[in-house]
């Protein structure tokens, strides 16, 4: 399976998170926006995971310190391969969350990247800027409550891949298990 731990977040930050969405695609000559359903932040990507290692990082996920309640969403960004973002401001406790999971994982055997770690959420692919270097300012800050840490699984096929949610830890603290999908 190919996985990858993530930040979910609510229903509310998904809205604000698609306006900003529709507002950097409405200013490109061409742009592939992300599903609302799809919209997460990436915290460590694991890549093809045997079915029987899912306990291992279950139990990672469950040792975690509490991730933050919420983020501070200051800024949009791109990538140099077309994919343009939103991110929040510094947050320490999300750096520690980081780090802390990175550290866990390597623990337990598993592959980490070892890039620097740029807190973002992809909101659009294949962007094309109607100007070279053109990219809208985020104008109104917004903070986002974190759903969740989770566990999800990544299916490739043709267009977007589709996102499962396998595993999930609210920011509040203890497992809840397989999260309800709203």
């Amino acid at each position: 399976m190919r996985l990858f731990i993530a930040l979910r977040f609510d229903e509310r930050a998904l809205k604000q998170l698609t306006a900003v969405q529709g507002k950097l695609c409405r200013s490109a000559a061409r742009c592939s926006p992300v599903q609302r359903d799809s919209l997460h932040m990436t915290l460590a990507f694991l890549g093809e995971v045997e079915n029987a290692r899912t306990a291992a990082l279950k139990h990672i996920l469950d040792g975690l310190d509490p991730a933050p309640s919420s983020l501070r969403f200051e800024t949009v960004g791109s990538f140099a391969n077309g994919i343009w973002w939103c991110g929040p401001g510094r947050s320490p406790p999300l750096t520690r969350l980081h780090s802390q999971l990175r550290h866990a994982l390597r623990e337990q055997g598993f592959a980490v990247e070892d890039r620097p770690f740029v807190p973002h959420v992809t909101l659009a692919r294949r962007v094309v800027p109607n100007a070279p270097g053109a990219l809208p300012q985020l104008q109104h800050p917004f903070a986002a409550q974190v759903r969740s840490v989770s566990l999800m699984r990544s299916q490739l096929g043709k267009g977007a891949p589709a996102y499962t949610e396998l595993y999930a830890v609210p920011p509040g603290r203890h497992s809840a298990g397989p999260m309800q999908h709203q």
